[in-house]
């Protein structure tokens, strides 16, 4: 009754049904519907700039009163740019008549040059 192969067959019986067993828990897991939220901040690249070049005319506009403000897709919003911004006082026929920056426009010095501008 016990011979050489009643254990053999014992072990692969137990090896197929643990087989059969581990592949439907698998078939099981991939099927299952699972919601994941992950956010991922990448730090390496917190100073990169875009660059914007803009070139806007308003007429009758007076340079005080203009400012420029940027938001990203993350909701990130910087007011009052000052960066490279230049402003030019054109005349009625489109020629510059005056120039500045937006850095040297807040700088009190030259408040009395902006302002003919």
């Amino acid at each position: 009754m016990y011979d050489g192969n009643y254990f053999k067959r014992l072990v692969s019986l137990v090896c197929t049904v643990l087989l059969v067993l581990l592949g439907f828990m698998e078939i099981r897991d991939f099927l299952k519907e699972r919601l994941t939220t992950d956010m991922l901040v990448d730090i390496s690249h917190d100073d990169d700039r875009l660059t914007i070049n803009l070139d806007i005319v308003f007429p009758r506009m007076p340079c005080e009163v203009l400012t420029l403000d940027v938001q990203d897709v993350m909701q990130m919003h910087i007011n009052d740019i000052r960066g490279e911004v230049d402003m030019r006082k054109l005349s009625s026929d489109g020629q510059v008549i005056g120039s500045t920056s937006m850095i040297d426009y807040m700088k009190p010095t030259n408040r009395e040059f902006i302002d003919h501008l």
